[in-house]
């Protein structure tokens, strides 16, 4: 019967319930036996079997406490992640290399990058090579809502800026050779001194108050010129 509480426990208090009210029942019906010995050891086995009842649901809360203090940990540890993937990912969209070369799209995938990275340092470190250079992959910020974002001197040679928002964004010298923004939106923006050598601009939106680069003709690549 013990046993069949314990079962009990996993599946619901329902089960629970019905342990107690059979422990009850046969508590009540030994010490209804007529023999004085009979009613003695009924006592007996019933406080036993309450005792055996108080211990369990005592384990049963100190459980259920260890089970609430492990979620708030991991309640805690997951959104100091998110909260370095912000920053990590705030830090790539500024041009840092380290952090473009760790961007990543969860917390998770972000820290098995980083401990990919390590192990691999840590390897040519012991065979006395040089550590490589991180592969830099072009940074995707497809549809990125970027407005009045100051990036100037960013280095962001082939990035993803497909429908991006751009308006009103600091861009001097930034560094977009290869870069892919069609569709992108640079109403106001500034691109003075920006390096736009192989840019694609294809259906990008612009007005008379965005600045370019000296020499550079927005139409020829593509651009449209709104109103």
């Amino acid at each position: 019967m013990l046993n069949s509480y314990r079962r009990g426990q996993k599946r619901g208090t329902p089960m629970r319930r019905a342990f107690v009210a059979a422990v009850g029942a046969l508590g009540v019906f030994l010490l209804l036996q007529p023999e004085s010995g009979a009613q003695d050891n009924a006592a007996v086995m019933f406080r036993q079997f309450q005792a055996q009842i108080a211990s369990l649901t005592q384990t049963n809360r100190a459980e259920a406490q260890q089970i609430q203090q492990l979620t708030a940990e991991r309640r805690t540890a997951t959104q100091r992640l998110q909260r370095l993937q912000s920053a990590l990912n705030a830090a790539a969209v500024a041009g840092d290399p380290t952090a473009q070369a760790l961007r990543a799209n969860s917390p998770d995938a972000l820290v098995e990058k980083l401990i990919t990275q390590l192990n691999n340092v840590a390897r040519q470190r012991r065979a006395g090579a040089a550590p490589e250079k991180a592969q830099i992959p072009a940074p995707d910020l497809s549809g990125a809502k970027l407005s009045g974002a100051r990036l100037g001197g960013a280095k962001l040679e082939k990035a993803i800026l497909k429908g991006a928002d751009l308006t009103s964004a600091e861009l001097t010298r930034v560094v977009l050779r290869g870069g892919d923004l069609r569709g992108a939106k640079l109403l106001n923006a500034d691109l003075t001194g920006a390096d736009l050598t192989g840019v694609d601009l294809a259906n990008a939106l612009y007005n008379p108050q965005t600045r370019w680069p000296d020499g550079f003709d927005p139409l020829k690549h593509g651009a449209l010129l709104v109103r």
